[in-house]
């Protein structure tokens, strides 16, 4: 989490995912004053040039945010089901699903310098963002980490973090932010009355 107004340049990136950080775009989503990062084209480039997923060529599509956005809804209901251990709703797998094959058609597999292959998109078009992220969200809810997905225990966060801790017991998306205020609540619950 951040302090102050959130911001896309300075949104921590905590999630430990691509798709749980562009997830995670919306600072104190569950709170009582919720703050969208994503609120023009010109954020979103800023955002995926942020993540390597653009290169700084790249132009605003008035189009492109409102379908980024859509499928960040999408992730997070997807996401909040997950956590919550309740069935995944058809309209946002089948949007997923969606935006992952107009993802695959739009990108090329390409071998990385260990030869592996990959898929890419250019880099100089803000649609790259969604493509990235929906193919990348795909894997890791269709994987064997997406049961190591948890969403931060304060309350008024919401953010989502991949748990790689040994023995999964990461609580929060950040020990600075939400853990610190968690234990300074704790403490103040402990203190005697005057």
């Amino acid at each position: 989490m951040t302090g102050g107004r959130a911001d896309v340049a300075t949104i921590s990136l905590l999630g430990g995912h691509l798709a749980l950080d562009f997830a995670n775009t919306i600072e104190d989503r569950t709170g009582d004053h919720p703050e969208d990062t994503l609120r023009s084209t010109d954020d979103l480039r800023r955002w995926g040039v942020r993540v390597a997923a653009l290169d700084d060529t790249a132009t605003a599509a008035p189009q492109e945010l409102a379908r980024a956005l859509a499928l960040r809804a999408h992730l997070l209901e997807l996401l909040a089901a997950l956590t919550e251990d309740r069935p995944l709703a058809l309209r946002d797998t089948d949007a997923l699903a969606d935006a992952a094959a107009n993802a695959y058609a739009n990108g090329r597999l390409v071998p990385a310098a260990d030869g592996v292959l990959g898929w890419s998109w250019d880099p100089s078009h803000l649609a790259t963002v969604r493509h990235t992220v929906a193919v990348t969200a795909l894997d890791l809810l269709s994987g064997p980490m997406s049961s190591r997905i948890h969403r931060c225990a304060n309350p008024d966060c919401g953010w989502y973090v991949l748990d790689t801790s040994k023995n999964a017991s990461r609580r929060w998306c950040s020990m600075a932010g939400c853990g610190n205020l968690a234990k300074t609540r704790r403490r103040r619950l402990d203190r005697p009355a005057r």
